[in-house]
């Protein structure tokens, strides 16, 4: 039987987890998107 900790933390880890994934896929798409635009003269 899991207590309200380990269901908790489960939770708070995944949502957070994915929440890390999200934004590190947002930073890395905005490093490409602005170094396509600005070019090799950046």
């Amino acid at each position: 039987m899991k207590g309200f900790c380990e269901k908790k933390f489960r939770s708070m880890f995944i949502s957070g987890t994915f929440t890390k994934a999200v934004m590190y896929f947002m930073l890395l798409s905005d490093s490409i998107i602005a170094g396509y635009f600005i070019g090799q003269t950046g």
